[in-house]
């Protein structure tokens, strides 16, 4: 599989951002079933159901710019997804603590710590890691370390454990960990 890398730089990605949330006050579905645009980011990781934490959290308690990103389809991210089983296995309170009110800056470091501004392949990404080139700088601005343990990919310390889903708008890998950055509040 061949996944097309396009670079977007982050102002590009707030600009985005920003046309998608007012286009989307602007016309907002009134009530019923959430539907996003076929073949995104977000149609593909709503219809996952080892991903229904990381949907909940994003329909209902980031700022809209999170789920814009992953509807619009004018942007070309990657996205490594962390499953039900990886929000469950953080220590007891940790989500709680994320998901408070008065953390939604930290809540929306922690997301985009999972966000590249960029569509990576496994391919592409093992390659970075294998040539010494072992990180890539995530949308929160700090850099995600790549590395290689017994042929699996490694991001920061979260494993991919299923890779290449093409969606329109980028590129998903999935993972068994969530991933806070150390600028993030102390969890």
């Amino acid at each position: 599989m061949s996944v097309t890398r396009t670079r977007c730089t982050r102002a590009g990605l707030i600009a985005c951002f920003l046309l998608s949330a007012v286009l989307a006050a602007c016309g907002g579905d009134a009530g019923g079933a959430t539907t996003y645009p076929d073949g995104s980011i977000a149609e593909l990781m709503a219809a996952d159901d080892r991903l229904d934490t990381l949907m909940r959290i994003i329909e209902n308690d980031m700022p809209p710019v999170a789920l814009d990103s992953l509807i619009s389809l004018d942007l070309d991210i990657t996205i490594f997804a962390p499953t039900d089983d990886a929000f469950a296995a953080l220590p007891p309170g940790t989500l709680d603590a994320l998901l408070d009110d008065d953390n939604v800056s930290d809540l929306q470091l922690v997301f985009d710590h999972h966000v590249i501004a960029m569509s990576y392949s496994l391919a592409e990404l093992k390659s970075k890691a294998q040539a010494g080139d072992g990180e890539v700088e995530a949308l929160a601005g700090g850099s995600i370390q790549l590395t290689i343990v017994g042929g699996l990919l490694e991001v920061d310390e979260a494993t991919v454990i299923e890779a290449d889903i093409a969606a329109e708008n980028g590129v998903i890998h999935v993972i068994d960990e969530v991933m806070i950055p150390d600028s993030a509040m102390d969890l």
